[in-house]
This record gives structure tokens, C-alpha cells and sequence, in this order.
């Protein structure tokens, strides 16, 4: 498969949790569930759309694979500063302000 039909794949399995995301909100799986299941379901192992042949697409893989990185580390440090109130405008508890 080329690295364009991969993309579309990826842009609708994001565009349809995106879609559901209010229905799973409320349904007791998270959304990394529902990508495993996704993933199995085109895969190999169930209907068989997807093929991958892994030594061609390597090099392309390697770079997905490190944005997937980048993209998790810098949202998972803004979710810990919204959380902690910094972003909020609230004091850190060590600050006093004047």
C-alpha cells in the first residue's frame, strides 16, 4: 500500500473518532480501545484491507513513529500544566505574589 492510501486510512480513523468522540465520552472504553479494535479489524486478522509489507515501509514507519512521539510528549506536558492551573492564571504555591 502506498504512503497516500495509508494516510487516508489514518485521516479516517481519526475523522470517525473524532466524529464518536461524544458517544465514547459516556461508553466505559477509551478511544486507545477503539483504535486497538479499528486496527484489528482492517488488519490482517480481520476483514484484510490493510497490507503492510514492513521492509518497504520502514523508512517512512521511522519518521510516523517519531512524530507519534513528539505529538504524545507535547500534549501530554500541556495537559500537565492545564491541570495544575498555571495556564489558568493561578499562583504556584511556592509563589507569593504581592
Amino acid at each position: 500500500m502506498s504512503f497516500i492510501v495509508w494516510l487516508a486510512v489514518l485521516g479516517a480513523v481519526l475523522l470517525t473518532l473524532a466524529l464518536t468522540s461524544s458517544y465514547l465520552r459516556w461508553m466505559p472504553v477509551t478511544t486507545s480501545a477503539v483504535c486497538l479494535v479499528l486496527g484489528i479489524a482492517i488488519g490482517p486478522a480481520g476483514l484484510d484491507l490493510l497490507k503492510l509489507d514492513i521492509k518497504d515501509a520502514a523508512n517512512w514507519m521511522e519518521h510516523l513513529t517519531e512524530v507519534a512521539v513528539l505529538f504524545s510528549l507535547l500534549s501530554a506536558d500541556s495537559s500537565c500544566v492545564c491541570r495544575s492551573g498555571i495556564a489558568n492564571g493561578a499562583s504556584h504555591s511556592g509563589w507569593r505574589g504581592r
